[in-house]
């Protein structure tokens, strides 16, 4: 009878392990000059995948550097309009169309005319503007609470006031002021000035007309001096409540307007509109070309080009751009630039972290790891805002954000919330963790009023570039953490060496770098070739400052072992004694892989060299990895295949006369 295999066993090996939640653990990396820094930490999880967080810690003081702080301000026609209406049968304003328009009287006799009532009061009959002519408006009248001009005198003028309180006896010209209105021109209305009375009592005395010219603005926020030998920084805050009308230069669309001596309609139309856009862009990125710290603040109106012109001048929409569509918020954004300049600290904060994910060989790169990372909208990337906190006896914690205290009381939902400033108007929910609350960074918070960066991952390094957000928060830590695990690269070299099929010296020295062996058979990889942080401390210096984040531990790599055993079941067929050998060839995808299995009565473990049992061999496999979700009974939800291992089968090499099964 032909020998043959009845069984032939199929193996495709994958580890299967309910996914764990990855949980970091923060180590700060509270930036100085030190050349190493802690920060990088790498959690096991319960699925074959580690969690690896990088972090960095704010530190900050309110720290005042001689400054200069130019205000341009917009003063056009549109900021009479009002902030808020009540009706009013004498008021100055109509709705047209859901819109509030100025409404006009009219004067008539030689010199007739139409004049603007604005916040006044007027009995008589009253007119709009539809295009190019008057219209008899007849329905409800009404007055503004407070005009858009006005709140924006207050609001300049208070940070005025908070700036300049920063010069003292001994130091008079710490802040320097001025202020351009701009609306069809522009002009210097302040110029450099250290006295809030003589710079309030200038604002105080503006009055709205006009278009709105962006190019002249910018031209002459720049033409503002501070003295021929002053190099201090200077800070444009460019306050507009309505997208460019006109322009200075004609930029070959020949339409000057003659009326005004400028160039463009007056009108909020396109092609209008990005004409005068295009002419001013360049404007702001002068500015920003030439060391000006450059802050826009679109107010009230339509102002969505604000934004573009804050982005194509070379700083971050982000961090310098703000959309105040009421006072409030202007108030808000205005404070917020205040302690921009009042603070120092660490900040233009960038992380970079080479991972082994490619490593260079002589034959080609390899792949040692897999980062959780398909593209910026599919990947394991998850941010994180934390801080330290103590017990205080009562079921919460209390910590410190910019030298504030923050008191975290508990929810019935096992979570925290967080409440933080002057009169707690912050509110955040997390958890608490190793005395350290953590909030989930998902999106713009009462904390921070923007989204998180998304970190990238590119030619095997994982970029998370932070400087958008100017200085960072006064005890505040930022993390990004991401999923790692060994590649098949990695599990399929380690079972080659098992099984001697390589040796540890054949493999190039790079890979040798970041995969270490033991000397008794074991290796572990690591993660990461190099990661870097850059920064700026202002309160030392403008000058940017590299560190070198400590790596963690490697991780485990094993690998599976197989074992293949001969068990002779026909009893009742003596034939079977006069086998003394079984030979079987390891195949791996359908290929043989490694040296032929021999089973006899004195075998000996090709990978070790041990003497076992009779008739049994054993044979280190690469397997697979997959990942499983459940939901909270316990159920499988979902599963993911992160690496397809693959298929180990046997075939015999010469025919006998036995009969036999194999078992695996």
């Amino acid at each position: 009878m032909k020998g043959k295999v009845k069984k032939i066993i199929l193996w495709s090996i994958t580890a299967i392990i309910a996914i764990s939640a990855s949980i970091f653990c923060i180590n700060n990396a509270n930036v100085r000059a030190e050349e190493t820094i802690d920060g990088k930490e790498l959690k096991e999880n319960a699925d074959g995948t580690y969690t690896l967080s990088l972090s960095v810690t704010g530190e900050s003081e309110k720290r005042v550097n001689k400054a200069n702080v130019v205000v341009v301000l917009d003063v056009s026609g549109s900021m009479d309009y009002g902030t808020s209406y009540t009706r009013n049968n004498q008021g100055g304003y109509g709705l047209v169309d859901g819109e509030y328009e100025f409404l006009y009287s009219y004067s008539g006799g030689w010199n007739a005319s139409y004049n603007k009532i604005g916040n006044g009061t007027y009995n008589g009959t009253v007119y709009y503007i539809s295009g190019n002519q008057y219209r008899v408006y007849n329905g409800d009248r009404y007055s503004a609470s407070e005009t858009r001009l006005d709140a924006a005198k207050r609001a300049v003028n208070n940070l005025a006031n908070s700036l300049l309180k920063n010069n003292t006896t001994e130091n008079t010209d710490i802040i320097e002021i001025a202020l351009v209105t701009f609306s069809t021109h522009a002009n210097t209305s302040q110029s450099a000035t250290t006295s809030y009375n003589t710079f309030a009592n200038t604002v105080n005395n503006l009055s709205a007309n006009g278009g709105t010219n962006w190019e002249a603005a910018l031209k002459q926020a720049k033409n503002v001096s501070f003295g021929t030998n002053d190099n201090d920084t200077t800070y444009v805050i460019f306050v507009s409540d309505g997208n460019p009308t006109f322009h200075d230069t004609n930029g070959g669309y020949n339409n000057y307007n003659n009326t005004n001596g400028v160039y463009g309609s007056g009108q909020e139309e396109e092609p209008n509109i990005t004409r005068s856009y295009d002419q001013a862009k360049d404007d702001a990125k002068s500015l920003v070309d030439n060391g000006y710290q450059f802050y826009t603040i679109g107010i009230y109106g339509n102002v969505d080009r604000m934004k573009d012109l804050t982005t194509y001048s070379g700083v971050s929409a982000t961090n310098n751009y703000f959309s105040a569509e009421d006072t409030e918020k202007l108030e808000k954004a205005l404070n917020t630039i205040l302690q921009k300049i009042e603070t120092a600290g660490i900040g233009e904060v960038s992380i970079l972290d080479g991972t082994t994910q490619s490593v260079k060989t002589d034959s080609g790169d390899l792949n040692l790891l897999t980062v959780d990372y398909t593209d910026e909208n599919n990947n394991s990337f998850k941010y994180w805002l934390s801080i330290p906190v103590t017990a205080n006896g009562n079921g919460g914690y209390t910590g410190t954000i910019n030298n504030k205290t923050a008191t975290i009381s508990a929810n019935s939902n096992g979570k925290y919330t967080l409440t933080w400033g002057d009169n707690n108007e912050f509110s955040l929910e997390g958890i608490v963790e190793n005395n350290t609350f953590k909030y989930e960074w998902n999106g713009a918070n009462d904390l921070v009023d923007y989204s998180a960066p998304k970190a990238t991952l590119s030619d095997s390094k994982v970029n998370w570039d932070l400087s958008d957000l100017g200085t960072l928060l006064n005890g505040v830590t930022y993390t990004v953490s991401f999923n790692v695990w060994p590649s098949q690269t990695t599990y399929d070299i380690i079972s080659d060496l098992k099984n001697g099929i390589i040796k540890y010296s054949d493999l190039d020295s790079n890979v040798r770098d970041y995969l270490k062996s033991d000397g008794n058979g074991g290796y572990t990889l690591l993660t990461n070739t190099r990661a870097t942080l850059t920064y700026t401390d202002t309160r030392v210096s403008n000058e940017e400052q590299t560190a070198v984040y400590t790596n963690p531990d490697p991780v485990s790599t094993g690998v599976s072992e197989m074992t293949v055993k001969k068990l002779w079941e026909n009893n009742l067929d003596s034939h079977h004694n006069d086998v003394n050998k079984v030979r079987l060839n390891v195949l791996k995808d359908g290929v043989k892989y490694g040296d032929t299995i021999e089973l006899d009565d004195s075998t000996t473990n090709i990978a070790t060299g041990a003497t076992k049992n009779k008739w049994e061999e054993n044979v280190f496999i690469s397997t697979g990895l997959m990942t499983i979700n459940k939901d909270s009974n316990g159920n499988i939800v979902s599963a993911v295949i992160r690496e397809k291992g693959h298929n180990y089968t046997f075939e015999e090499i010469e025919d006998g006369t036995y009969y036999w099964d194999l078992a695996v």
